[in-house]
């Protein structure tokens, strides 16, 4: 990886980690509400890490793994569930578990589209 992509790589996470953690935040106390735009916030940056290393992602395949991502990792929705709903305490966890999950998850493909991995199972 050049500095150049790892520089739009690290751009790319942390404004999809800012954006999932605000919309995490936002929603603490309606729990399931915020898996819709957190996972098109991760489909877009699949789609944004694909674009820097020459890959492109169709949208379908990105909200795919996006989804993918999303459901095996089930401590988040066990944190919104037991403390999404204290209202400032609930909001500044759930968007730091949400912003963390999306760094995660970014850096995770990130090294994969590096190693020029496949990101969908045929």
């Amino acid at each position: 990886m050049t500095p150049q992509q790892e520089l739009k790589c690290l751009i790319i996470i942390q404004n999809a980690a800012g954006a999932a953690g605000l919309f995490a935040a936002g929603l603490a106390q309606l729990p399931t509400l915020d898996k819709t735009p957190i996972t098109s916030v991760l489909a877009t940056m699949a789609r944004s890490l694909g674009d820097v290393f020459d890959r492109p992602l169709l949208e379908a395949d990105a909200q795919k793994l996006a989804a993918n991502l999303l459901a095996g990792r089930p401590l988040r929705p066990a944190s919104q569930w037991a403390i999404g709903w204290v209202p400032v305490f609930g909001n500044a966890l759930n968007g730091a578990t949400a912003s963390g999950l999306a760094t995660g998850l970014g850096w995770s493909l990130v090294r994969a589209l590096d190693r020029g991995e496949s990101l969908l199972a045929e």
